[in-house]
């Protein structure tokens, strides 16, 4: 029995180090990223897709994780673009891992050149514990068709705003009107005066009223 106890004591002692999973257990890695998409099918301008990405990267496995945040009404099939998953080196030489990313630097996924452009605060807090420090935030570039679509939004905008601005003159112009004839109504201002027109061929002197509605 006392062989027993003790060995169950031990079991449950606290081991003296713990293993190395443990410490990057739950740990998560989060760069915001860009790829460009080619769109062979179509032409023009059109044909160019620039899809702004969020990567995950986690400690535990060296698994990434690749979403793109879903924007409505955009008619491309985004989401979930790479599941959790390790990553082979196109040269074969291994696995990615977060000492192969940095802003401003790239890696290839599936084909297909993933640009990195930023990452959180924890992220960066990271490195700099680990001795590496991050470049500055990037910006990534416009996709060309939401360049177009900007700017015809802000037509539409543009016009609406004009719009309001119209109507609203209007309605002012409304209350004005029904303003001076609710504070003027039946005044009316009446002046004397006399018209000389004795220089012209039979013209005689003349005594005139002026009157002046103020509505």
């Amino acid at each position: 029995l006392m062989a027993t106890r003790r060995s169950t004591a031990s079991y449950l002692d606290k081991p003296p180090t713990l293993p190395a999973f443990v410490h990057v257990d739950k740990i998560v890695l989060r760069f915001r990223c860009w790829i460009k998409d080619d769109m062979a099918i179509l032409t023009g301008k059109d044909r160019i897709i620039i899809h702004s990405c969020i990567l995950t990267y986690n400690l535990m496995d060296d698994s990434f994780t690749m979403m793109e945040p879903r924007c409505e009404n955009s008619g491309l099939n985004q989401g979930c673009i790479l599941r959790r998953q390790r990553l082979q080196k196109p040269d074969g030489t291994g696995l990615y891992s977060w000492r192969d990313i940095e802003i401003g630097g790239q890696i290839v996924i599936r084909g297909q050149i993933v640009h990195f452009t930023d990452c959180d605060d924890y992220t960066r807090k990271w490195y700099a514990e680990q001795g590496v420090t991050l470049g500055q935030p990037l910006q990534a570039p416009m996709d060309p068709n939401e360049v177009r679509e900007n700017r015809e939004r802000k037509k539409r905008k543009d016009y609406e705003m004009a719009k309001q601005r119209r109507i609203q003159s209007e309605m002012m112009h409304v209350e004005e009107v029904k303003h001076r004839f609710l504070t003027y109504d039946r005044k009316v201002l009446r002046f004397h005066g006399i018209w000389d027109d004795r220089n012209s061929i039979f013209g005689s002197k003349h005594f005139v009223t002026l009157r002046f509605y103020l509505f």
